[in-house]
């Protein structure tokens, strides 16, 4: 926009900030009020009215007596309005004693009177007369001021009380719209380049897998605080004390972590996701959209039984297909704390009514142990919505094989970007092999890919393409995978497609004899460590150390020190007690976990007999369990536990649990283990618990999880 004046004198920003509140003014009041002429008001006015002129506001009107009047919206101008420096903009004292804090706030170093002058645009005498002032101000967030004769002004507190301050200066005791605090996040805060919309995505999808809601305050508070993080880390100020966390909280700290990480240069630290964790428990809210109660564990173990059936009635081995278990446990304890409900009729939906009638009656045959869980019908959408899910699982089912290349067409962020990214890779096992804008796509050939994925409506490309959403919607998710199977359908090859297909196991077997030519004394250790490395590349899985708890395989919960055999029990209540006592002992759970175990089978029954022989106790997620984990006992002498053509049970497995995620990998393994026959005669051949550790281990790696 030609002649733009967004960057205004002091008294022409006040100026609008008065008359965008409720109050009718004349020239005259506002003369008064700024001690100028009415004529300096006039040109104030001319200035206001050129900047409106720029961004389609309607002008200030002056009428005959004097009055100024503004159009209803003239109020929203005021988020047009910029500090470019402060020679013209002469702040006021307040402002110069928040600007002197959040400048030293900001350095790691003395900063000397003068250039603070210098960067305010005041003098060293008044700098010098604020001092009392700025240490007074400072201390009232818990911040001391050091002063040095020869060096000049710095402070030494330790990293999270300095972003405490910050927090507060900055977001809670000021307005971060207000101009000046503007300039100052621009121009003193944020000087790297820090992908908001990135952050924006993460807090997103942290929602969404926890099943919580933060307040619009706390989001707001949680994206400035991760904004803050990543600037000062990248300025080298990381926390450099341990603050406790533990919970909820601390997960989505976790994760907030692993997801920045991937998409920025700053390094993971435990004290970091531990302060985050701190500030997201005694800072902010959230809601939890679905409640957190024993039914959740069951219902996931409900889900496998459900893909068991469903997969029978197909014959198509759907139980390995981890992605459907995830989030088909997740949809039906969605559905399960509050139906879902459609009045408007969805076209996804008679799409699949038409072309999908053998597994909708394949879900409607086995639909009975769902209904009977939840005692109640399931609409018509519902089940409709659950064979989406099993429609997604067959067309990856249909091309685990096939690796088609795409290419995502995306004007946003590289954070936006790459979640997609992420999302298409995991969902549909797509190579993207770039992510360019729509200004590109000119550039491509029929050979540059298979597919053109474009959140941003296209309508030509040289390849074939679709458009989907930039919040992958269930309907893209069908949208998506009905493309690839038209591909497949038409026998179309990946372009740039090799002939020779590297494997796993052919990796595997042809290191292993070099292990054993060059180093036979080690080689079978090596060989243990070679494999499953390899086997994370394939499978595109982080070690334990990586990931933590955030998605732990079931070997990496159940070691040596919490297995047990040959445990002597008189009843169901012993064995839940004792099938506890390592979770107990190194402190994942508290008592009052056991109690509230025993009491839930005393009042709902046998629920947590769930397979031949096997019994998985476990109780609401905020009974008191801190931490994921299992601890797995085989009885001396099997017990019933009430159920009877699964009685009598052999092994106690009890899980802990936090939240709805942690653990769901873990039991996805353990039920899909005990499904195999030669697995379970390994494990009751053995009498050693590192032996169990390591059988568990060989054979959870035999499970594709595609």
């Amino acid at each position: 926009m030609k002649g733009m004046v967004n960057n205004m004198k002091r008294r022409t920003i006040d100026l609008i900030n008065d008359l965008s509140k409720p109050t009718n003014y004349s020239l005259h009041d506002l003369a008064n009020s700024y001690h100028v002429t009415v004529r300096t008001i006039r040109n104030e006015i001319k200035t206001i009215n050129e900047f409106l002129y720029n961004y389609g506001f309607t002008k200030i009107n002056i009428e005959k007596n004097g009055l100024v009047q503004v159009n209803r919206d003239f109020s929203s101008c005021r988020k047009y309005l910029q500090i470019d420096d402060l020679y013209e903009y002469k702040l006021s004292p307040q402002e110069r004693i928040i600007a002197v804090s959040c400048i030293l706030l900001m350095k790691q170093d003395y900063t000397t009177l003068s250039e603070l002058a210098n960067q305010l645009y005041v003098s060293r005498t008044t700098i010098i007369n604020d001092l009392p002032s700025i240490k007074k101000y400072l201390e009232q967030v818990q911040i001391q001021l050091h002063t040095h004769q020869n060096k000049g002004l710095c402070i030494n507190n330790d990293e999270i009380t300095c972003r405490e301050a910050l927090v507060r200066i900055l977001i809670l005791d000021n307005d971060p719209n207000d101009v000046f605090i503007t300039y100052l996040l621009d121009h003193v805060i944020f000087l790297n380049d820090v992908d908001r919309n990135m952050i924006h995505n993460i807090i997103t999808e942290i929602e969404s897998e926890y099943h919580i809601q933060f307040t619009k305050d706390s989001s707001n508070l949680l994206s400035f605080y991760l904004e803050l993080m990543i600037e000062r880390n990248l300025r080298g100020f990381y926390i450099d004390t341990h603050i406790p966390s533990f919970g909820d909280e601390y997960h989505f700290a976790q994760d907030i972590l692993r997801y920045i990480c991937q998409y920025s240069v700053i390094e993971p630290n435990e004290k970091e996701i531990n302060a985050l964790g701190y500030i997201i428990k005694n800072m902010l809210h959230y809601s939890l959209l679905v409640s957190n109660d024993r039914e959740t564990i069951a219902i996931q173990v409900l889900t496998r039984k459900l893909i068991e059936y469903v997969s029978n009635d197909l014959r198509i081995d759907l139980t390995r297909d981890y992605q459907l278990y995830e989030n088909l446990s997740n949809h039906l304890n969605s559905i399960y704390h509050e139906s879902i409900t459609e009045t408007a009729e969805n076209p996804v939906l008679q799409d699949i009514r038409s072309t999908q009638k053998t597994i909708i009656k394949a879900v409607n045959n086995n639909i009975g142990i769902v209904r009977e869980f939840f005692h109640r019908p399931l609409s018509e959408t519902d089940i409709m919505y659950i064979v989406i899910h099993f429609c997604a699982a067959i067309e990856r089912y249909k091309t685990t094989k096939i690796n088609y290349n795409v290419i995502l067409v995306c004007n946003a962020g590289i954070g936006t970007s790459q979640l997609i990214q992420a999302k298409l890779v995991k969902y549909f096992h797509v190579n993207v092999v770039g992510i360019i804008s729509s200004y590109e796509i000119d550039s491509l050939n029929e050979n540059s890919a298979d597919l053109l994925i474009s959140v941003i409506p296209i309508y030509d490309a040289p390849i074939e393409f679709i458009n989907i959403t930039p919040h992958l919607t269930e309907d893209d998710y069908i949208l998506i995978g009905n493309k690839i199977t038209e591909l497949r359908l038409h026998n179309h090859m990946p372009v740039n497609s090799h002939t020779s297909e590297v494997s796993e196991i052919g990796v595997m077997d042809a290191i292993r004899p070099i292990l054993i030519n060059e180093v036979p004394e080690k080689a079978d250790i090596l060989y243990e460590n070679v494999k499953k490395a390899i086997h994370r590349y394939f499978n595109r899985i982080q070690p334990v150390n990586e990931i933590d708890n955030a998605s732990p395989f079931l070997h990496h919960l159940l070691t040596p020190e919490f297995i047990d055999f040959d445990v002597a029990c008189k009843d169901w209540k012993e064995a839940i007690r004792k099938s506890a006592q390592p979770l107990l002992k190194y402190g994942y759970i508290e008592n009052r976990y056991i109690a509230s175990m025993i009491h839930g089978v005393e009042e709902y029954g046998p629920y947590i007999e769930i397979a031949p022989g096997l019994a998985i106790p476990h109780a609401g997620l905020n009974d008191g369990s801190y931490k994921t984990g299992m601890s797995m006992i085989r009885l001396l002498n099997p017990i019933p536990f009430g159920v009877e053509e699964l009685d009598p049970v052999r092994y106690v497995v009890t899980l802990s649990s936090i939240n709805q995620k942690n653990h769901l990998r873990a039991l996805f393994h353990l039920l899909s283990l005990w499904q195999n026959e030669k697995f379970l005669q390994e494990l009751n051949a053995t009498d050693s618990a590192a032996e169990a550790n390591k059988i568990i281990e060989k054979f959870e790696y035999t499970l594709s999880d595609y």
